[in-house]
């Protein structure tokens, strides 16, 4: 569409095609006389320039608005941009408000639009000369210099002549892949897909999708050590859950594999009770070296003096006394269980408890709430949302390194994008760590 200027209005011709795109969104949009009327009376002062006079209209013509919809300004419940006149404008909200019906019309939503895109100017022109770097050299201000192939941002610095370019932030390094398409494949992997079945959705190769989760795993490992530190909790439960790598430790023993990561693997959990905040972790063996790593993690992780029950691996009281001292009220919950039934049944199904013996360690832990149920079921919810840990498959993990970025994926999701049912909120948010909860493309680019 080739719009008709009045001959004081009409700009130079070799400056058509510049002054064209130098139009505001919400002039193109408006008929022909419309968006004339609306900039009458102001480019003839700005001839030489049309970008300044459009930013001169858009900070007065609010005469001209009134005059585009006929009148005066107290006739009309039309929407204006209110930082043109605030004592006569309104914002979005008043046609709704005072005349409902209005916001049908066609020329209501074109001034809507106008006025949304005046707004973002104005936050637009107030920030660009905040934003604008200095050279790193001499510390003059820099001015745009074009852009680069890719449509980056280039700068230069006139004292010294220094050119660069405004790389943006890529959160996944190297890979081409979008960060859409890694949170659609993350999202895959943190429900409970497999590696093949999140290739299969998605048509991304597996290779890559193992190269994308060792990554970002990697940076959720580091992202939750920085977050979980001196955290107001009061009862924290601990346990371990049990899986394997590379092979079980019955065929690592009978085929004489040396190999240290190979066999089973154990992942030490704690949790609070009351927040359901996971605030420390670890992978590795069953022993005391794996014991220490993870509670010297949680003295780390939370402040001040809380109750904690473990079960009875005779590790836990001795790194518990070394690393936490006083800080902790502790004790040990040990569960029988029934051995009644054949061997199958005893191997599927769930055993029975028949009894608990509670031991206090040190401190004053109150008896009522000494209890491991909160953490054996966030077993459950490992088993359920890990595609690793699912019993009787091929889906157990054959890399060690793999299997620690998969839970630190999984432990970061937990903590600050899943919403809890029982406390309607993310687990962090409910510890105070976050204040709202984290979509997967936000945890992505913070990690």
């Amino acid at each position: 569409m080739r719009i008709a200027y009045p001959l004081p209005l009409r700009p130079p011709v070799q400056r058509w095609r510049a002054w064209w795109r130098l139009l505001p969104r919400c002039l193109i949009r408006l008929p022909l006389p419309l968006a004339v009327e609306l900039l009458g009376g102001r480019l003839e002062q700005h001839h030489a320039n049309p970008a300044r006079a459009v930013e001169a209209d858009r900070l007065g013509c609010t005469v001209y608005l009134f005059k585009l919809l006929g009148g005066e300004p107290h006739q009309h419940r039309l929407i204006v941009p209110s930082l043109l006149r605030p004592g006569l404008c309104h914002g979005p909200e008043y046609i709704s408000k005072r005349n409902p019906e209005s916001s049908s019309r066609p020329l209501d939503r074109r001034i809507s639009i106008g006025y949304h895109y005046l707004q973002s100017r104005e936050t637009d022109m107030a920030t660009e000369t905040t934003t604008r770097p200095t050279c790193s050299e001499c510390g003059a201000d820099a001015i745009r210099w074009g852009k680069d192939r890719s449509g980056n941002q280039r700068w230069h610095c006139r004292p010294c002549s220094r050119t660069w370019t405004d790389l943006p932030a890529r959160p996944l390094g190297t890979m081409r892949l979008p960060v859409e398409r890694a949170t659609l494949v993350l999202s895959l992997l943190v429900e409970g897909s497999s590696i093949r079945a999140a290739e299969w959705v998605t048509g991304h190769h597996r290779d890559t999708i193992m190269r994308l989760l060792a990554l970002v795993g990697g940076k959720c490992e580091a992202l939750l050590d920085r977050l979980m530190r001196n955290v107001e909790l009061k009862d924290v439960q601990a346990d371990e859950i049990w899986t394997f790598c590379k092979m079980k430790q019955k065929t690592k023993n009978r085929l004489g594999v040396t190999d240290p990561e190979a066999g089973d693997a154990y992942t030490f959990i704690a949790i609070d009770r009351d927040t359901k905040l996971i605030p420390a972790w670890a992978l590795g063996k069953r022993d005391t070296l794996t014991t220490d790593v993870f509670v010297e993690r949680l003295e780390r992780a939370v402040a001040g003096r809380f109750q904690l029950t473990t079960d009875g691996f005779n590790a836990y009281p001795g790194s518990v006394g070394y690393h936490l001292g006083t800080r902790t009220d502790y004790a040990t919950l040990v569960k029988e269980y029934g051995t009644e039934g054949t061997e199958e049944e005893r191997r599927y199904s769930p055993p029975r408890i028949i009894g608990m013996e509670t031991t206090i360690i040190h401190g004053q832990p109150d008896r009522d709430r000494i209890c491991t149920s909160h953490v054996e079921r966030q077993n459950l919810t490992v088993r359920m949302n890990m595609r690793r840990f699912t019993r009787l498959t091929n889906s157990f993990s054959k890399k060690w390194a793999n299997l620690r970025a998969a839970l630190a994926l999984h432990f970061a999701h937990y903590n600050l994008c899943r919403m809890h049912s029982a406390i309607r909120m993310t687990p962090a948010m409910k510890a105070g760590v976050t204040r709202a909860p984290w979509s997967l493309a936000e945890l992505i680019a913070v990690a």
